[in-house]
C-alpha cells in the first residue's frame, strides 16, 4: 500500500512540476516563437504585431527588434515601411555588441550583429536607390563595412557590397563612376571566392 502511495504522489509531483514549468515559460517567449511562426507563413503583420507586443513588455528583449525589422522588411510597400526595418535594425546593433549567431530554423535565418549590419545596409541601399541619396549609399558601404569585420568570410557582405557599390556608380558623377564599378568588381570577385 505505501509503495502504491509513494508511487502516485511522484506521479502527482511529477505532474505538477511540469505544469509549473510549462505556466513558467515566459509571455515573451510565446510571442516570440508565434510571431516566428507567423513570418514562417509569411504572415508579416502578425508576426509585427508579436514582435511590438514582446517590446511593450521587454523593450530588451533585443532579438524581437531584429525579428520586426526583417517583417518589416519582408512585407514592405514603401519607403516608410523599408525605415521602420532600418530603424529596428539600429536598435538591434546599438543594444548588441556580440557577434553569436542565433539561428531561426523556421526561417532557415540567423540573427546576428552582422547580419543586422548587412539588413541595415540593404535598407539604407534601398533608399539611395528610390531617393538618388548618395549619403545613404555611403551608410550602406558602412554597415558592410563593419559586417565585414566581424565576418571577413562572409560572402553575402561583399555580395551586397558589390550592388551598392554598383549602385554608387550609378548615381554618383561621371568622374567617380569607373572608381565605384570598379570596386564593384572587386566586391563580387571577393563573394564568389568566398562562396
Amino acid at each position: 500500500m505505501t509503495t502504491k502511495i509513494i508511487s502516485y504522489l511522484s506521479v502527482l509531483l511529477t505532474a505538477l512540476f511540469a505544469l509549473v514549468f510549462i505556466s513558467c515559460e515566459s509571455t515573451e517567449n510565446r510571442l516570440i516563437d508565434r510571431g516566428i511562426e507567423h513570418l514562417a507563413l509569411k504572415e508579416y503583420k502578425l508576426a509585427i504585431d508579436d514582435f511590438t507586443d514582446v517590446l511593450k513588455e521587454n523593450p530588451n528583449f533585443n532579438d524581437a527588434y531584429f525579428l520586426r525589422a526583417y517583417a518589416y522588411y519582408e512585407s514592405a510597400i514603401d519607403l516608410t515601411e523599408i525605415d521602420l526595418a532600418r530603424k529596428d535594425f539600429s536598435s538591434y546593433i546599438d543594444n548588441n555588441q556580440e557577434p553569436g549567431l542565433k539561428e531561426i530554423k523556421d526561417l532557415n535565418i540567423g540573427i546576428s550583429l552582422d547580419r543586422a549590419y548587412i539588413g541595415r545596409a540593404i535598407t539604407y541601399h534601398q533608399i539611395c536607390e528610390a531617393l538618388s541619396d548618395i549619403k545613404s549609399c555611403q551608410l550602406a558601404v558602412d554597415d558592410l563595412v563593419s559586417a565585414s569585420r566581424i565576418s571577413p568570410n562572409s560572402w553575402q557582405v561583399y555580395q551586397t557590397l558589390g550592388i551598392v557599390y554598383e549602385t554608387y556608380s550609378r548615381k554618383s558623377g561621371s568622374v567617380d563612376r569607373d572608381k565605384w564599378s570598379e570596386r564593384s568588381a572587386q566586391a563580387y570577385n571577393k563573394a564568389r571566392d568566398l562562396r
